[in-house]
């Protein structure tokens, strides 16, 4: 028996967002500034979802087409203020605090879809607060960039894996709220003339600070796919990058480079998947990878010739893991970073 029309699936959104800001900056002091921002905005969406197709009575029950529609409206104001002070002609001191925002939008719903699958998920904010230091020696050997920050995110968007007649689905939830500290420390060196070493280090402590709504995994009990304390999807607590890069003059307007760089990414956590965490015990976590770049060339006033080999040593992170229960057993497909890349690229200005 063949089904020409198996499932059709089609989802068509119209967004339209109109919005009106400006900044000041106040000069206090010769070397003290305030600057302030203000937004506002407006935004509507609409969403017309068909489903259609032979396997749809199979799944729910519903004889097709199945149509769902939906829509939002919202005012949105948001801001920020940051203060500058210049403590030399090669230091300055700053703060940041802002309000952000992101609209939310329309779920694809699938067939046999439960009642706890979330046909929109909502828009969520938050507020940043940011200080930092940046400072230079007379003669630019050393620059040293540095700066802690704390956001306070409200309602979080967040993919959520539900369970359907069909099987695991991933869609956009919401959240109650989260919080992501850390700090950040960028320093380069120019220990002599055309060479340049960077390094620099990024701590994030994102986490939830409340269970996440629970859904049905067919047990009658509603179970939250992440709770107070997990750390946020794809947000590493470690993040690390050591680059060299020397350049020379071949005489004339010749020019010649040759540079690598070492990035390090510490362990992330995958999607919000009750299912997984039922029967694992635990978040799937995708392990921590390493990658070694390296480059060289040369280059003229309008051409440049470079040779790269990009992850070198052919590491083979994970950037991403799919739904559990989609492959036999309780394997799960998961998408790897670059291999091992060798090339040759050829630019011209113009």
């Amino acid at each position: 028996m063949s089904f020409p029309d198996f499932l059709i699936a089609q989802l068509d959104s119209l967004y339209k967002e109109y919005a009106g800001f400006g900044s000041v900056t106040w000069h206090v002091a010769p070397r003290f500034d305030l600057t302030g921002g203000v937004r506002y905005s407006h935004n509507k969406q609409s969403t017309t979802q068909i489903l259609d197709g032979s396997f749809l009575p199979l799944s729910s029950g519903v004889v097709g087409p199945d149509i769902n529609r939906g829509k939002s409206s919202e005012n949105v104001f948001t801001w920020s203020f940051s203060p500058r002070f210049e403590l030399s002609d090669h230091a300055s001191v700053y703060a940041r605090v802002a309000k952000g925002y992101r609209p939310g939008g329309p779920n694809v719903v699938p067939p046999g879809a439960g009642p706890d699958f979330l046909r929109q998920f909502d828009a969520d904010t938050l507020i940043s607060y940011e200080a930092g230091v940046r400072a230079e020696t007379a003669d630019r050997t050393l620059t040293v960039d540095a700066s802690v920050f704390y956001l306070d995110w409200r309602k979080i968007q967040t993919p959520v894996v539900y369970q359907t007649s069909i099987g695991p689905v991933n869609g956009d939830g919401n959240g109650d709220n989260a919080v992501s500290k850390g700090a950040e420390i960028a320093v380069t060196l120019r220990p002599t003339r055309g060479f340049d070493l960077i390094a620099t280090v990024a701590y994030n402590d994102a986490k939830l600070k409340a269970d996440l709504p629970g859904i049905d995994l067919g047990t009658g009990v509603l179970v939250a796919p992440g709770f107070k304390g997990d750390r946020l999807p794809y947000a590493p607590q470690w993040t690390a990058n050591l680059s060299a890069d020397y350049r020379w003059s071949m005489g004339g307007d010749v020019n010649a480079f040759v540079g690598g760089n070492i990035r390090l990414i510490s362990d992330q956590a995958g999607d919000f998947d009750a299912q997984y965490r039922v029967d694992m015990g635990r978040r799937l976590t995708l392990d921590g990878y390493a990658t070694v770049d390296l480059r060289a060339g040369i280059e003229t006033e309008r051409f440049t010739v470079q040779v790269y080999a990009r992850n070198l040593a052919n590491s083979l992170g994970l950037v991403n893991a799919g739904q559990y229960l989609t492959r036999p057993g309780a394997l799960v497909n998961a998408s790897p970073i670059r291999p091992r890349s060798l090339g040759v690229t050829v630019g011209a200005s113009f």
